[in-house]
């Protein structure tokens, strides 16, 4: 049986992420993520806020971006899975 995949996502979650991102250098956070200081980059947090934001809303075959993002050899070329929903048409 293939598997099935729920995206929750609204647009407006990015803006208040990257608020929470923002503020997550103030005494006392407990959030999910680490000060800015731990971070190589102080932009870390963003770039991988913003990838996740681009996978919700690509109109790209979502099988692809995840096996270009874990680095496993699909077939070349393969642009249409013809699985995930945004190959099937029922992307929303």
């Amino acid at each position: 049986k293939p598997a099935e995949c729920v995206i929750l996502y609204s647009p407006d979650d990015t803006g208040k992420w990257e608020a929470i991102f923002a503020a997550s250098e103030c005494a006392g956070w407990n959030g999910p993520c680490v000060p800015r200081s731990a971070l190589p980059h102080d932009d870390s947090k963003i770039c991988c806020l913003r990838a996740i934001n681009g996978f919700c809303t690509t109109r790209d075959c979502r099988h692809r971006m995840l096996v270009d993002y874990f680095a496993q050899d699909a077939t070349l070329g393969m642009t249409n899975c013809g699985a995930c929903d945004v190959c099937s048409g029922a992307a929303r």
